[in-house]
């Protein structure tokens, strides 16, 4: 997703802060050659940025498929994540294809 865009005459950014609703379970047959079966994805990890276009830091917030609970990354600390994932800081998507009988929770 493109969150900065460059302000004219001058070297900054200015973040976009807007919300863009993405799905935790998708069906990208669509967009794929393959016509032999559905090709569906989990999403897996989300990069977000916290701050504006000028500072902020990066952080991931990712899936454990063993525990089946999403966790925040960031600098300092490995936390429990139960909020979505997905939220207007969301710069960068990560899927995972899948077998169409194991899902993400």
């Amino acid at each position: 997703m493109q969150r900065f865009i460059p302000i004219e005459h001058y070297n900054a950014y200015n973040k976009i802060k807007d919300f863009v609703s993405c799905p935790l379970h998708a069906n990208f047959s669509n967009l794929t050659d393959t016509t032999t079966q559905e090709t569906q994805y989990d999403l897996i990890s989300v990069i977000n940025h916290r701050g504006t276009g000028g500072y902020g830091e990066y952080y991931a917030i990712c899936y454990d498929q063993e525990r089946k609970k999403w966790y925040l990354h960031d600098d300092t600390k490995y936390t429990e994540f139960n909020d979505s994932p997905i939220n207007d800081e969301t710069c960068i998507l990560f899927y995972k294809r899948i077998d169409v009988d194991v899902k993400v929770e």
